[in-house]
């Protein structure tokens, strides 16, 4: 195929889902071998000596996240697809279902988060910040970082991939596709984080298409992963 060529080709349903399928494995491998919080936090500790903070690692990740899992995508969706970002979720589509869905779940989201607290797996693995329970202003930075790591995760799953492959393959496959990659993505976690991702990933698709927006899904799974944290913090005291 010529150069002139290509760039059209991708901007077909075919040839962004091969795209799509292409660039994410990579995407997702590059953050989880090089950019983990552990990997990050003896790179620090080789740069800056022993006395670094406890929690650089656990933030340097979560912006790599948010770079990898989100501004890598926006910038496929804008200049190689061509398209506008709110086609693939980035906004907030039908506002009353957007904001509905995400105060009838939250309770459920908070309850799920506070059941947590006592389940050992759990507790080995959270906060990934061990700094993060210092004081609040630690939690507050903490919190921000890890707010963009859901939004680069949520653009990731449920706008590049949920969006871009539906046209090709049909929504439901498009939501089933994404949440294989997300529950994979979850190998390394607790078995209840593991299984609860499975479901997680067909409502957090569900939602996406329900308001066509990542914004309810997006606050609701930060929602849990920062309560899950301030939970821990707690239960620990």
């Amino acid at each position: 195929m010529k150069a002139a060529e290509l760039l059209p080709a991708c901007r077909t349903p075919r040839g962004k889902a091969i795209v799509i399928l292409a660039i994410s494995p990579w995407l997702l491998a590059t953050w989880k071998c090089f950019a983990g919080p552990e990997t990050l936090q003896r790179w620090a500790v080789a740069i800056w000596g022993a006395d670094v903070y406890a929690g650089c690692g656990a933030v340097a990740s979560m912006l790599a996240g948010f770079l990898l899992l989100g501004v890598v995508p926006l910038a496929i969706v804008r200049w190689l697809f061509g398209e506008r970002w709110h086609t693939y979720g980035l906004g907030l589509g039908h506002s009353v279902r957007t904001f509905r869905t995400f105060l009838i779940i939250l309770p459920f989201v908070l309850a799920g988060a506070w059941a947590s607290r006592r389940d050992p797996a759990i507790a080995a693995v959270y906060p990934l910040n061990p700094a993060a329970g210092d004081s609040l202003w630690h939690f507050t930075g903490h919190a921000a970082a890890y707010f963009a790591y859901y939004f680069g995760w949520e653009f990731h799953f449920r706008g590049l991939s949920q969006h871009g492959l539906a046209p090709h393959m049909g929504l439901a496959c498009a939501v089933l596709v994404q949440t294989l990659a997300s529950s994979l993505a979850h190998f390394d976690k607790p078995p209840t984080e593991l299984l609860a991702s499975v479901a997680g990933g067909v409502l957090l698709g569900v939602l996406a298409v329900r308001t066509r927006s990542i914004v309810s899904g997006m606050l609701l799974h930060a929602s849990l992963g920062i309560a899950i944290d301030l939970f821990q913090i707690y239960a620990s005291r």
